[in-house]
């Protein structure tokens, strides 16, 4: 089971030995297959890689950019300074920390619509009021990963797919809820987070630097779904972060 990265797409798990009677090798309890993805790289040579689970590798990059962003405002020292009036004490870490805290609120919610993708089943259909109270439209799978909204897949759609109660209300919702008013906050950044303010000021500044560790908040409501799972996904069992 642990021969292989904890962040490939695996597709399936052997419980028990199996024989391979074409070449006659034993593939043993654990063993994990997964897709692979063949890469033209020129006229005569390919190359094959394994292709990631979307939600795992987002979900590592977040990780990884919220450390690297905790390590420079720790090395800073403004959080445990007496002092009213602190800085970072250069430029480039201050745009650095920024930087990967961007990262980080912007790959844990990519992490988010991943999840949610990858848990609505191909054959899951739903049927909608289109532009009125009489004609409705049939959404599959495509249509709803195209055209419903990342909280509308966790408030309403992910729960009748599982058939558990929704999220909303609880602790993980207002997770969800706060990072993607981050996300949000970066992806349409205004007019008055691009000028000289104040703290009294409510700018995108004012909010990053308070931020929750936003891997933290896309794994706290991808738990309320992975618990009522039969069966956990094995990226989550590998994690070596979500408890972190």
């Amino acid at each position: 089971m642990h021969n292989k990265d904890w962040r490939i797409n695996a597709v399936l798990e052997l419980a028990q030995d199996a024989y391979v009677p074409w070449n006659g090798s034993v593939l043993k309890k654990g063993s994990v297959g997964n897709t692979t993805s063949t890469v033209k790289l020129s006229k005569k040579k390919y190359l094959n890689v394994p292709v990631p689970n979307a939600t795992a590798i987002c979900l590592k990059v977040s990780f990884e950019c919220y450390k690297n962003a905790k390590e420079i405002r720790i090395n800073n020292g403004f959080d445990k300074s007496i002092k009213k009036e602190v800085y970072f004490k250069s430029d480039k870490d201050a745009i650095d920390y920024i930087e990967l805290m961007f990262e980080s609120v912007i790959m844990a919610f990519t992490a988010l619509e991943a999840f949610a993708n990858e848990h609505i089943p191909d054959n899951f259909e739903i049927w909608e009021n289109k532009n009125s109270k009489i004609i409705v439209e049939r959404k599959g799978k495509q249509e709803i990963e195209r055209f419903s909204s990342t909280m509308d897949k966790f408030d309403r759609l992910l729960p009748q797919v599982m058939d558990i109660d929704s999220p909303k209300g609880k602790k993980c919702w207002q997770d969800l809820r706060s990072l993607k008013v981050i996300r949000d906050r970066i992806i349409h950044m205004k007019s008055d987070d691009r000028r000289s303010s104040g703290h009294d000021v409510s700018t995108i500044w004012n909010s990053v630097f308070k931020l929750e560790p936003p891997y933290k908040q896309a794994l706290s409501i991808m738990k309320y779904f992975i618990d009522s799972m039969d069966e956990t996904p094995r990226w989550y069992k590998l994690c070596e972060f979500k408890n972190l």
